[in-house]
């Protein structure tokens, strides 16, 4: 049995593809009929980077199970537990978008904190192809702790399930799968956190990013950061949306400090040389990033996260989005807009997507604790201000019921951000409002009907 790193054959770099060459007939000798020549193919589409990381056992390991994936069996996970206690875990199976960010979540969800790690994915074809011996495959190897109260046997078990559930999910191919395999892994995140949560704010650190676009075939995006829960899932899941695929990770933790490298495509296969494109992704990952440990403050994550996701795309594309990225870095920003967005269907829709650019300013005064919606004795004064100066009565109509609507919004976004203001005092709000509101209306129309008709 072969234990030695391949690396360690070879000898320098100018020899490197004599020796490249030899290794791989060594690996096809060591297997046998579709292996053999499946190897082939494998071996081609990785570059000399993964020759070096694996054993020559590892590689024929790989080479078995990869060859023998198929819709039914779309993928395959290998959980080694050494004897100082980290795991290894590798993940061989066929490519789909957004999958890395995917795994990653679903460790994370499950308790394991990486520490290293390094991510392989085929060379892009220049023909796409759903032959299963031809279509693009991953391998995913990670080194980490598991930090959870399962035994060890019951753990792997249960990971195996999820990865082979999502994996299933991809395989699809359609949105709504992939809508039901991102909600599946951002619940298993989410509720980590919320066992990790304390009840102070989480610090956000520094993030560095760079961008190398001159030293190899990929865009390298190199991201140094403080290490904190679901990093990577966070980092790659902001990736995931924009348009990019990940081709290869270096994952490396040097005590509390992450130094991830991700090699990236544009969903052409190309390098993504546009300046304005590579800011609005850093501008994105910084963003979205940090939403995520926000996330077990929202009712709905979930939501909360893809309507997070949209607004971050609409503000990338506004002149002043170092303004925005600055306004969205308080901790506490963020913890509200986690409640606001994971709430109903109906705020989304009907006031928080249509107005996000006044919303944001507008918590400022919640960071002080102050309440946004009007004070009930002042309501009926707010009121009568807005609509005095209408020149005529559907004006006054149209400003009426521009204030009701305002008003609901905020005495609900109120509610939702102070979790100590119960239904009595939401119920005394809406009654006041109502009251202030028919009260007006009841003048308006009389003040109509007599400009029409005389005084009865």
């Amino acid at each position: 049995m072969n234990l030695m790193p391949l690396s360690c054959t070879l000898t320098n770099r100018t020899a490197l593809p004599m020796e490249i060459s030899a290794i791989q007939e060594k690996l096809v000798q060591g297997l046998s009929g579709i292996e053999a020549e499946f190897a082939k193919v494998h071996l081609k589409l990785l570059d000399h980077q993964y020759l070096m990381r694996f054993t020559t056992d590892e590689i024929q390991t790989h080479i078995r199970i990869l060859s023998s994936l198929d819709s039914q069996n779309p993928g395959q996970l290998l959980v080694y537990q050494r004897s100082d206690g980290f795991v290894d875990i590798t993940v061989l199976a066929f490519d789909y978008p957004h999958e890395f960010s995917l795994l990653t979540g679903i460790l994370a969800g499950m308790c394991y904190n990486i520490s290293s790690g390094d991510v392989f994915t085929y060379k892009p074809k220049q023909k796409e192809t759903t032959s299963p011996s031809l279509r693009r495959r991953i391998i995913d190897c990670f080194t980490g702790e598991v930090d959870s109260s399962l035994p060890f046997g019951k753990w792997k078990e249960e990971l195996s399930q999820h990865i082979a559930f999502v994996l299933g999910l991809l395989e699809k191919d359609n949105e709504e799968s992939l809508r039901e395999a991102r909600h599946f892994v951002n619940e298993l995140v989410v509720k980590r956190l919320s066992q990790l949560k304390s009840r102070v704010f989480p610090t956000l650190y520094p993030m560095e990013i760079t961008v190398d676009n001159h030293s190899s075939p990929y865009t390298i995006l190199k991201v140094v950061a403080e290490d904190t829960p679901a990093f990577l899932y966070s980092l790659t899941n902001a990736l995931s949306g924009q348009g990019v695929s990940i081709e290869r990770v270096r994952i490396r933790t040097l005590g509390f400090r992450v130094e991830d490298e991700i090699d990236l495509l544009d969903n052409r296969g190309n390098k993504i040389e546009d300046t304005s494109r590579i800011d609005r992704i850093k501008f994105c990952v910084l963003l979205t990033k940090e939403f995520t440990h926000f996330l077990a403050n929202a009712p709905d994550p979930f939501s909360a996260l893809s309507r997070f996701e949209h607004i971050v795309d609409d503000l990338v594309k506004l002149p002043d989005k170092e303004m925005w990225a600055k306004m969205l870095a308080n901790p506490m920003t963020l913890e509200s807009l986690a409640r606001l967005l994971g709430t109903s269907n109906f705020l989304w829709e009907d006031f928080i997507r249509q107005q996000y650019e006044s919303l944001i300013p507008l918590l400022r005064p919640h960071l002080k604790k102050h309440q946004l919606s009007t004070p009930t004795q002042r309501l009926r004064q707010r009121l009568y201000e807005t609509i005095k100066g209408a020149g005529s009565f559907e004006e006054q109509a149209k400003r009426l019921n521009h204030f009701k609507d305002q008003e609901i919004f905020l005495i609900d976004l109120d509610h939702i951000l102070n979790p100590d203001l119960g239904f009595e005092w939401l119920s005394t709000k809406l009654t006041a409002l109502a009251e202030a509101v028919v009260s007006a209306a009841t003048e308006l129309v009389y003040a109509n009907l007599v400009e029409r008709y005389g005084f009865p």
